[in-house]
């Protein structure tokens, strides 16, 4: 890792100092706070701004400069607007109201955040790298210290290297700005939650030219499961330096602890979707044991960017990050498959007991053009990526070692004691890719996107002598035509890869997961520009899953496949006081392929459709006031095996504000009627209850 460490370094010392050495036409004036702040978002290749509701484009996400109106592919953006309105407490909050994702599938769980973009389980990006490696070895995102929330729908390959057909969703940091801005935030609210947020920033020197900002949150909180903390720490400072106003390197470094649990308790059918002779199970009911089960883990992350501009035509970015995480994991759960004993309502628990780690070095370096030459515009990036992991999980597991337990009466006190972690080699990946794509505009009306791409990547455990290598070329092609009345119809095509990690019976690794999707849609924007709709209909194939092999069942072959067929729709207005987003996704995910019986089921966890609408009014004879709410529907979602559909739910959500002067009071429910519901039941044998009311009332100083 370290060779790529010097090598990024390096480029960001010299680029800055040959280019300084350009003569300069005229002295430099001194720029005001707010055209430094433009000079920001000239330079980066994503500088949102946090007071939109409505975003012009995702560079983050597409890493290239055009508008969403002018993108031939589903893309959707959650701005620093929308995310206050929101006031969600985690990631997976953020995208209830957004069309084809599906948050929250497995319930309430403080360890992560879990969603689906069209049906699969999208990659989770932070400013443009990838942010999350192995399994339960990192720290949750902490929404506080996002600007920008932006879902690219479908697969990604092309810009980002290895992922599933879901796409996904890149995390936009908040960086120095240039005007001052001081926030202090204080909440209290359900499950006895206190949280403490800090946001400063602004110049540190008269002419500007430094800048700082500092996120900082603490919390204190338990969570809809008994005995389940959800705490938290981060501490983000940042500094950008602008030594001239062509260019900027920014220093992010990212601090992260939370102590937390096993929100999700993995219930059996009786007592969840069929019925039961004790009643219904409690939906804060807990499994494991008090005080012994935790999910602490810590992160601490460095982040360096820079941003050149050498005239109007080229820019140059070049991001890298360091990351090193770890997570100490104490649980018990029902042993699978999660069935009661004889009594009716006790089950036997398995112990798990981890200590897992991982250090990431990920780095992406581009250069873009942009031409004008007669009746076509072009836009062009080239770029090269790259992502070094090491990844160590040293675990026990103990299959129906954890003791007995009451789940409609718990009693604690049998705390495993005998569970010897065993030392497991560390698992090495890395992938290299190099990309190109491009933004033609033919006589302002016409479209035409292209994308090409090559990855190499490795896997290796130590000292086993298994080293899989793989490559793969993607691709991505878009046709758009912009009509003089603001509608766009478009069509695009873009593919996938996944490297899947093992060999078969042959003795051969297995190849990489294949995803294709043709995409056709439609775009329209009033001329002012307050207002995006957006009609799409996708048809996705996934294949070379792994599947049963009947010749010898002790192996898999790679002879599975699931095609996902959809329609969207997502629609964003803002009209005098009023706004408005709205969306509705049908989504039809089905097993295509398989040898173990499942051929023609539905995936499990996707709902056939989902709805939602959020509406926020600021009166203008109430100067400061602000009234929202939200309604969102989740349809019925199969368990894989077509036994148990979880059922539909239909929940309500509010949010009232004010703001006099420098001080901005709120009240959110989320979840306003209590509605208890499953989220999702699974053909193993276990079900997920939903988030229960969460209420927050929040006080916010602005000076």
């Amino acid at each position: 890792m370290l060779r790529y460490i010097l090598a990024v370094l390096l480029v960001l010392l010299m680029v800055p100092t040959f280019w300084a050495q350009e003569p300069q036409q005229q002295a430099e004036a001194e720029p005001d706070q707010a055209d430094l702040d433009q000079v920001l978002e000239d330079l980066v290749v994503f500088g949102p701004d946090d007071l939109k509701l409505i975003a012009d484009d995702a560079a983050g996400a597409l890493k290239i400069e055009t508008s969403l109106m002018e993108t031939p592919l589903s893309v959707s953006v959650l701005t620093g607007q929308r995310l206050r309105d929101f006031n969600a407490q985690t990631v997976q909050d953020t995208l209830v109201y957004t069309a084809g994702v599906h948050a929250g599938a497995f319930g309430v769980d403080p360890r992560g955040d879990w969603s689906s973009i069209r049906g699969a389980s999208p990659t989770i990006f932070v400013d443009g790298m990838q942010s999350l490696f192995g399994n339960y070895n990192n720290t949750r995102p902490n929404t506080f210290s996002l600007s920008q929330v932006e879902i690219l729908k479908g697969p990604s390959s092309v810009i980002y290297g290895q992922g599933s057909t879901g796409g996904v969703i890149n995390l936009v940091s908040k960086r120095p700005k240039a005007q001052t801005s001081r926030e202090l935030w204080v909440s209290y609210g359900s499950f006895s939650r206190k949280q403490a947020n800090v946001d400063f920033t602004g110049p540190l020197t008269e002419n500007g030219k430094l800048l700082y900002r500092l996120v900082a949150t603490a919390k204190d909180s338990d969570s809809q499961t008994d005995y389940v903390p959800d705490n938290a720490l981060l501490v983000a400072p940042s500094i950008t330096w602008l030594p001239t106003e062509s260019s900027a390197l920014t220093v992010l470094l990212n601090y992260q602890e939370n102590e937390s649990g096993t929100g999700t308790q993995f219930l059996p059918w009786e007592g969840t979707i069929l019925p039961s002779p004790h009643g219904q199970i409690d939906t804060g009911v807990f499994l494991s044991e008090p005080d012994w089960d935790s999910y602490d883990s810590d992160q601490t992350a460095l982040t360096l960017m820079f941003d050149q501009k050498f005239n109007d035509t080229w820019k140059f970015h070049a991001r890298t990050r360091y990351a090193d995480s770890a997570a100490d994991y104490n649980s018990m759960w029902p042993s699978f498959p999660p069935t009661f004993l004889e009594d009716g309502r006790s089950v036997v628990r398995t112990a798990y007991v981890s200590d897992a780690a991982s250090e990431v070095l990920v780095g992406d370096v581009q250069l873009k053009g942009r031409f004008e030459s007669g009746l076509v515009k072009s836009n062009i990036l080239v770029g090269f990526d790259f992502q070094e992991a090491t990844t160590d999980n040293d675990f026990f597991y103990g299959y129906a070692q954890g003791g007995i337990i009451d789940v409609f009466d718990p009693v604690y006190g049998n705390v495993p004691t005998n569970t010897p972690v065993t030392d497991f080699p560390e698992t090495n990946t890395t992938q290299r890719g190099l990309y190109l794509s491009g933004h033609f505009k033919f006589d302002e009306r016409w479209i035409v996107t292209t994308g090409l791409r090559y990855d190499e990547t490795d896997s290796e455990v130590d000292g086993s002598g298994q080293n899989q290598k793989d490559d793969a070329v993607t691709g991505r092609l878009g046709l758009m035509y912009t009509a003089s009345n603001g509608v766009a119809p478009y069509m695009s095509f873009s593919q996938s890869f996944l490297p899947v990690i093992g060999v078969g019976g042959d003795g051969q690794p297995y190849e990489p997961r294949e995803g294709d999707q043709i995409e056709a849609g439609v775009k329209l924007q009033p001329k002012n520009g307050r207002g995006l709709l957006t009609v799409a209909a996708f048809s996705i194939s996934d294949k070379n899953n792994l599947t049963p092999d009947l010749q010898n069942p002790q192996l898999r072959i790679q002879t599975g496949e699931i095609e996902i067929e959809g329609f969207e729709l997502e629609g964003q207005l803002s009209w005098r006081q009023m706004s408005f987003l709205a969306a509705y996704a049908y989504t039809d995910a089905e097993i295509a392929a398989a040898n173990d019986g499942s051929e023609g089921n539905h995936v499990a966890t996707i709902p056939d459709q989902t709805a939602s609408l959020w509406t926020t009014y600021r009166p203008s004879f109430a100067p400061g006031l602000s009234l929202g709410g939200g309604v969102r529907y989740v349809g019925p979602s199969w368990d894989g095996a077509e036994r148990f559909q979880a059922p539909s739910y239909t929940l309500a959500d509010i949010q009232l504000g004010y703001t006099y002067r420098s001080i901005n009071l709120s009240l959110d429910v989320d979840n306003l009627t209590d509605k208890e519901y499953l989220s999702s039941v699974l053909a193993r044998g276990d079900s997920f209850y939903g988030a229960r009311r969460n209420i927050s009332a929040s006080i916010r100083y602005l000076f």
